[in-house]
């Protein structure tokens, strides 16, 4: 480590992060970028990260967590959902607020082995704006109350509600202001002025109806035998 001077005595320091790039539709870096910043607004273990530029392109850069190299194991749920039922119910709404159509076993990360264990959420880039170039404005605009989340890892395995009033909570204080700065900054990384404006009301729409758009389809949760909120 370098030192860079002054009374605080800070240091250069290196750190590795896994970055992707846009491709083969523009949305996933978007995607990312948006997902990430609500992500860690609302208290998620999202690994920090940001917008790194590489051959006058976009790629969004996630601190990478896993410094032993070894390929994560897929996530056993019914021992996630007993030790973190709390940050189990969190991802689950989350992920339904920014439609995640791809939160399967792989692509979030649980280390049991710590006490106690340390989730890690990663891979919003199917989220929100889906896949498919040119149809993200009319899907946002078709999907405004959709659950969005066909075969999430947990919306069946989960047995309990008792944690959905908290995230309920959280996610309905993201600020205005929040999802207009991180949708408008989303146009330097692929978005058209129009998708990011869909992404915006469709975002404020879900955060403000999140209670009745899981209430609506509350036969999904087939794990929640009773329901102490409705």
């Amino acid at each position: 480590m370098d030192p860079v001077g002054g009374v605080s005595g800070g240091y250069l320091v290196s750190i590795y992060a896994v970055a992707k790039p846009n491709g083969p539709g523009p949305y996933c870096v978007p995607n990312e970028y948006i997902c990430g910043r609500l992500g860690l607004f609302v208290g998620l273990p999202v690994p920090p990260g940001g917008i790194v530029t590489i051959d006058s392109k976009p790629w969004y850069a996630s601190m990478n967590f896993n410094l032993n190299g070894v390929s994560l194991p897929p996530v056993d749920i019914p021992e996630c959902l007993r030790q973190l039922p709390r940050l189990s119910a969190g991802l689950l709404l989350f992920d339904i607020l920014v439609m995640n159509a791809d939160r399967h076993r792989g692509n979030f990360a649980v280390d049991f082995a710590e006490t106690p264990p340390a989730m890690n959420v990663f891979d919003f880039s199917h989220a929100l704006l889906g896949t498919k170039a040119g149809q993200a404005e009319a899907d946002l605009t078709a999907n405004l109350d959709a659950l969005g989340i066909p075969g999430h890892a947990l919306t069946a395995a989960i047995s309990t509600d008792s944690f959905f009033e908290e995230w309920f909570s959280r996610i309905e204080q993201i600020p205005d202001f929040l999802i207009d700065d991180v949708t408008s900054r989303a146009t330097e990384m692929g978005l058209t002025i129009g998708e990011a404006s869909a992404a915006a009301k469709c975002l404020k729409h879900r955060r403000s109806n999140l209670r009745d758009i899981a209430k609506a389809h509350r036969t999904d949760f087939k794990g929640i035998i009773q329901w102490t909120l409705w």
